[in-house]
Order: structure tokens, then C-alpha cells, then sequence
């Protein structure tokens, strides 16, 4: 079957679903490929930034900004502190609670992962153009919100 009938295809099949998942697909391929030097992925680097940003940040804030479930956050985040990039620690008034901070490796990492990442940012805005890019942004922002309610 050749790409272009797979193409046609899926333009034929109406679902946001199908086509948000196959575009994540694709541009987590084109970002990992960027990242690829450093032994990250573009989950991972995801995941740091949201480490970095938020303040003092738990497993449920992660997973509440990213909007993943409360295992699947613990499981990454346990990868990332199994790579010495993150280190966690209880709460000291609920030891069930983990906080989760950013080791001097995972610094180092962001720090040399960053210009990768911009360089496939870069690449995306450069295809699309910055106009559609903030469009699609915006649409996306808009999804989400219909998918909330």
C-alpha cells in the first residue's frame, strides 16, 4: 500500500482523535531525532521542563500539568531518577505525597538539551509557519477545553 492511499485515507476519516495521535506520533519521532545526541527522548524532556518550571512540584502537580495519570507520572519519573536526572523525596507531613526536584545531572542535561530542542521547534515553525503554528496552538489550547467539558 503506498503513502499517499494511507494519506487519503486518513483525510477521509473525520476524527480528531486519530489525527491528533498520528501527529503526536510524528513530531515525538522528529523531536526524539533532535534529542537523540543526549539519550533523552522528547517525553523526557517534557517531563524536566515541567520539573524545572513548576515550584516545588509533586507527582500530582506533574501529572495535573501534563495531564497524565498519577501511575503513569510515578513511572517516568522514576525512569528520570534512575538516570540521575531527578531526585525525589516525601513530604515531610504526608510521606505519600513525593516531591520532585531536578539534580544537578538533570540541570546539566536540560542545559545541553535546550538548543536541541529549539533546533526542532525551530524546524516545526519553519514547515508551518508562525501565524499557523500559533493557530494551531490556539486550536489545540481550544480541544482541550472541549475535551475537559
Amino acid at each position: 500500500m503506498n503513502s499517499d492511499y494511507i494519506d487519503n485515507l486518513y483525510r477521509e476519516i473525520p476524527c480528531a482523535c486519530l489525527h491528533i495521535r498520528r501527529a503526536d506520533r510524528q513530531l515525538s519521532q522528529m523531536y526524539d531525532s533532535y534529542l537523540r545526541p543526549l539519550g533523552i527522548r522528547s517525553t523526557q524532556y517534557g517531563m524536566l521542563r515541567c520539573v524545572e518550571g513548576l515550584p516545588d512540584p509533586f507527582i500530582s502537580d506533574i501529572g495535573r500539568f501534563l495531564n497524565m495519570d498519577q501511575t503513569t507520572v510515578t513511572r517516568n519519573i522514576e525512569k528520570l531518577e534512575k538516570a540521575g536526572l531527578v531526585a525525589s523525596s516525601p513530604h515531610p507531613d504526608d510521606p505519600r505525597k513525593k516531591l520532585v526536584r531536578l539534580s544537578s545531572e538533570g540541570k546539566s542535561k536540560l542545559a545541553q538539551a535546550r538548543p536541541l530542542w529549539k533546533e526542532a521547534q525551530e524546524h516545526v515553525m519553519a514547515q508551518m509557519g508562525t501565524e499557523d503554528f500559533n493557530e494551531l496552538l490556539r486550536l489545540l489550547d481550544k480541544l482541550i477545553q472541549s475535551a475537559k467539558s
